[in-house]
């Protein structure tokens, strides 16, 4: 399950870019948990008897890259450094964040089950893209989009009512003056 799309018109402040990627080092952080309990359940047993719930093919992935207003950009993979690195707002061009799960199921070895998740957030002055695809994981793929959408759509709209009213506003006010100045003629 693959989904995409933009969303315009919101004003995205820092506040919601730390909760989107709060959320997904939570997750990273829950999937980590995850492959180290299946390694300790099967650290003892033999080879051929080991059975894997969760485990990883890759290890969890979540990187940060800041592009500034110079072009120039910084990536990075640490919380820390993304929340210090938010500090100068206003020198940040665009903001994008990389998340990779992928890990196997294998119940029986001779059935084997590859199973990933990957999201890309990026957050511009003007808009944000949400990329999130999985493979065989479309539950999990679907709750992360729409908990992400959430957190976005939660933020107030760029035009909000004065700026989608606004002829009506030009409207009145030239009525108003053409009123007065009939008003004076007459």
């Amino acid at each position: 399950m693959a989904s995409q799309e933009t969303i315009v018109n919101k004003i995205i402040s820092i506040d919601t870019i730390l909760d989107v990627a709060k959320y997904l080092e939570d997750k990273k952080a829950e999937y980590e948990r995850l492959f180290a309990d299946e390694e300790m359940k099967n650290q003892g047993l033999p080879l051929n008897s080991r059975e894997y719930q969760y485990r990883q093919t890759i290890s969890p992935k979540l990187e940060y890259e800041i592009t500034f207003i110079n072009n120039s950009s910084l990536k990075q993979s640490n919380y820390n450094w993304f929340i210090s690195n938010l500090e100068n707002a206003n020198l940040i061009k665009k903001i994008s964040i990389s998340y990779t799960i992928s890990y196997e199921n294998n119940m029986e070895s001779s059935n084997r089950i590859y199973k990933n998740i990957h999201a890309y957030i990026v957050f511009s002055h003007d808009s944000v893209h949400i990329s999130v695809q999985g493979k065989e994981t479309e539950e999990e793929t679907y709750n992360l989009h729409t908990t992400i959408r959430n957190m976005i759509d939660n933020c107030e709209d760029r035009y909000n009512k004065t700026v989608k009213n606004r002829n009506i506003r030009v409207q009145s006010f030239c009525l108003s003056i053409g009123f007065v100045l009939s008003y004076i003629l007459y």
